[in-house]
């Protein structure tokens, strides 16, 4: 059975010695004192009017603000085209002008079909171009590539079809960052692992992985893991799974994460067991947190119901503020770096401020995050290609993939954590 809110993650040695893959490299976040940097807002004009709230509070938080409305940039024929070429030439020239982080925040849907709605909540985004993301829709690539030598621009989406999706999109967002939390809710990190499939070794190898990276926390973090495994120390019964996820997620954390496999309906559990996309529309969140998932299809952007369950969490009036994950079938080995990029941020204080520097984080683990040879091969035969795709070439199509649903400057509630001299800081 499962220990709630347990820090005991003593490490099956043996294993982890030769399976463990080492976490990213140093990256640079923003300091918690430093200017606030450049937000940049381009909206749907049916959503303009619910996002002045949200505007009045990062002019006052000290950001350089700039709002756009979609019309201004595209013309009808290209928003229904899909066509967000002139969109992404002028975030990238904001992005050159500008000397300090760009956060920038699409307000609408990426498409639509619908000549009649797509003017007024279209903001479209634009098409993948390597492997699987070829033709698909991505936010990744309004982004100037890392090589131009720029201050880090992150992309975020409100992914709203409504004026009413948009404004408790933002009352959330100010939520998380205006209102005190419950009890000691900010240090809560939800871990939930579904079944791998494979067996009993393969249900070692993934407990075994998940305690690495669990004891790598700082210690400030109250842990609620939960998995769906025989192996693990963190089991709970197939038939109370569903149960237990959806507890767990209504008392809530800071960081909830999922790491197993998903459809674009539901997160995969264990034999007939899943937690749906109805579930999380009658989720109840004591406070709006971020939601990480590893499971594919989890964004995935279709008509009416067909949207992926990570899309349906964050339109729900109580659930997450934020979600990340991929909008297509993401396989195990870069899921694992997408996740050790988040994880390593929770590592060591001061902890990151902002929304972006995870949302970043999670990009430099996809696209250098270290993972020895041995462990990509383990991984890409069970979930991934079986080597018919290098590692090289999946770190740049899952770039393209994976999405942010939130506003990326988003104030993270961290922590209040003691000094040594016995004073607090945050």
């Amino acid at each position: 059975m499962h220990t709630p809110w347990s820090r005991d993650c003593r490490t099956h040695h043996w294993l982890v010695a030769i399976l463990a893959a080492a976490f990213i490299g140093t990256i640079t976040f923003q300091a918690a004192d430093a200017p606030p940097g450049r937000w940049l807002v381009v909206a749907a004009p049916a959503l303009r009017t619910e996002l002045t709230p949200l505007i009045e509070h990062r002019r006052a938080e000290g950001f350089q603000v700039t709002v756009l409305e979609s019309t201004a940039l595209l013309t009808p024929e290209q928003i229904l085209q899909t066509n967000a070429a002139p969109l992404q030439s002028h975030i990238r020239d904001i992005a050159m002008q500008t000397n300090s982080p760009c956060y920038v925040l699409l307000v609408g849907l990426p498409a639509s079909p619908d000549p009649a709605t797509a003017e007024g909540n279209v903001v479209p985004a634009l098409f993948g171009t390597i492997e699987r993301m070829k033709g698909q829709l991505t936010d990744y690539l309004f982004a100037p590539p890392p090589e131009a030598g720029l201050p880090p621009v992150a992309v975020g989406r409100f992914p709203a079809r409504t004026a009413d999706e948009i404004r408790q999109m933002v009352r959330k967002t100010m939520q998380l960052e205006t209102q005190p939390a419950p009890g000691g809710w900010v240090k809560n990190l939800v871990v939930l692992v579904g079944n791998p499939g494979g067996g009993p070794v393969a249900e070692m190898i993934t407990d075994a992985m998940l305690i690495q990276r669990l004891q790598r926390l700082h210690s400030s973090w109250k842990v609620r893991a939960l998995s769906c495994s025989e192996k693990s120390r963190y089991c709970v019964p197939d038939e109370t799974a569903r149960g237990a996820f959806l507890e767990a997620l209504e008392e809530g954390g800071l960081f909830s994460v999922f790491m197993g496999h998903s459809t674009a309906s539901s997160m995969w559990l264990t034999g007939n067991h899943h937690f749906t996309r109805s579930d999380w529309t009658r989720l109840r969140m004591p406070m709006p947190g971020i939601f990480f998932t590893c499971g594919c299809f989890a964004l995935q952007f279709q008509e009416n119901h067909l949207d992926g369950y990570g899309i349906a969490a964050i339109r729900q009036t109580n659930g997450p503020a934020a979600v990340i994950g991929a909008t297509a079938e993401s396989y195990a080995a870069p899921g694992m770096l997408a996740a050790d990029g988040l994880l390593k941020c929770l590592r060591e204080p001061p902890f990151p401020p902002r929304l972006a520097d995870y949302w970043l984080a999670i990009q430099a683990g996809l696209a250098r995050g270290e993972i020895d040879d041995f462990t990509f091969k383990l991984y890409d035969q069970a979930d991934g290609t079986k080597g018919r795709v290098p590692l090289e070439t999946q770190r740049l199509e899952h770039l393209e993939m994976w999405m942010l649903l939130g506003d990326p400057a988003l104030r993270i509630p961290l922590p209040v954590l003691p000094t040594t001299h016995g004073a607090t800081s945050r």
